[in-house]
């Protein structure tokens, strides 16, 4: 399969970058290391926890469902419904079932064991924490999804929902209803994705490899859309015509 069109949504993870808490996201360091004939450069890295940056969270993450490390590879790429709130989007915002329904009146109903990426254009906030999170712990602003709408997810058996925020929960009053309605029906998260760019609302793939270490319950994931020859619509278009004409 040739791909084409690749485009990242994978935010630059550093020291400084938004996180739950105000602890530090991460912390790293280059370690020389002197053998006979090069100098070797090792990092070591430290999270604080392994849900920094763009990542995935795993059914396990609020359930009793399975880890990470025991999904098949192929759960995490399918096809990609984007759906673009990014107008009308706040810091209060909630993304309803009225919104999901919306994308499928103009684009057909979503298909099962397909990703969704909800895209609220808080991406372009990653580099300012305060504006992306708000001002601390206790005050987290940003848009997320109402449970109604993550019910219909559900209903539609979704293999995978992505937010360009911290959450589809705002976790206000401790409380994580998106994350409890979709994780235990083993559909997995993607949080903090960066911007869909190019991306259409239907067309794409969407792909988001976890690292496979045991027992983990969220990941750090390189995510990325892209267009296989099959899904090129020009590809298509050339592909119908030839044989239009060749019978």
């Amino acid at each position: 399969m040739s791909l084409k069109n690749i485009i990242d949504l994978t935010q630059l993870l550093e020291p400084g970058s938004p996180t739950w808490s105000s602890h530090v996201s991460c912390a790293y360091k280059t370690v020389p290391v002197k053998s006979d004939k090069s100098l070797i450069q090792l990092t070591q890295i430290q999270f604080e926890e392994s849900g920094v940056g763009t990542h995935i969270d795993g059914p396990s993450h609020f359930s009793k469902g399975a880890c990470i490390s025991d999904l098949p590879i192929d759960r995490f790429i399918a096809p990609l419904n984007l759906i673009d709130l990014s107008e009308k989007a706040h810091a209060g915002f909630l993304c309803t079932s009225e919104d999901i329904e919306s994308y499928e009146a103009r684009y057909g109903k979503i298909p099962s064991s397909s990703a969704v990426y909800i895209h609220f254009g808080w991406c372009k906030y990653w580099k300012s924490p305060v504006q992306y999170r708000g001002t601390n712990c206790s005050e987290l602003k940003f848009p997320s999804v109402a449970p109604e709408a993550a019910l219909l997810l559900a209903e539609r058996k979704i293999s995978l929902l992505g937010v360009d925020t911290l959450s589809p929960d705002c976790g206000s009053e401790g409380k994580f209803p998106v994350h409890e309605i979709l994780l235990s029906e083993g559909i997995c998260i993607i949080e903090n994705l960066g911007s869909p760019q190019s991306i259409t609302a239907r067309g794409y793939s969407f792909c988001a490899l976890p690292l496979r270490i045991s027992h983990l319950h969220e990941s750090p994931t390189r995510a990325f859309a892209f267009l296989s020859e099959s899904e090129d619509p020009v590809r298509r278009k050339a592909s119908i015509n030839t044989q239009e004409l060749s019978s």
